[in-house]
């Protein structure tokens, strides 16, 4: 069963999630990686989505508001264990029949 979890920066599953994804992108950039970690602070994002298969984290993502036409995708990633299932383009789609869909019209990756 497949559960949506909105949440901040402090729930734990999203900070696992996040942790692994912090690790492949340490392998997938190599040194580069250390120039984008000051973009990728948890400490201030609000807007937080974990989805659960089973009651285990799987994916997560997030969103900052920059503007009232414009938000950043933040913190995207799914398990490798759930994979090739769709999540996050499920995240994206529940994100537009959000209250805060209003602000997709500019949409930053």
């Amino acid at each position: 069963m497949m559960i949506l979890k909105r949440t901040d920066s402090s729930n734990k599953d999203f900070q696992s999630l996040v942790k692994l994804l912090d690790a492949d992108l340490a392998v997938r950039n190599g040194e580069a990686q250390a120039f984008f970690n000051q973009f990728n602070k948890l400490d201030t994002i609000k807007n937080c989505i974990v989805v659960y298969i089973d009651e285990v984290p799987a994916a997560c993502g997030a969103f900052k508001k920059f503007d009232e036409e414009t938000i950043e995708i933040k913190r995207m990633y799914t398990h490798p264990d759930f994979r090739k299932r769709g999540l996050a383009t499920f995240l994206k789609h529940r994100w537009n029949r959000t209250k805060h869909s209003r602000y997709m019209r500019n949409v930053g990756m």
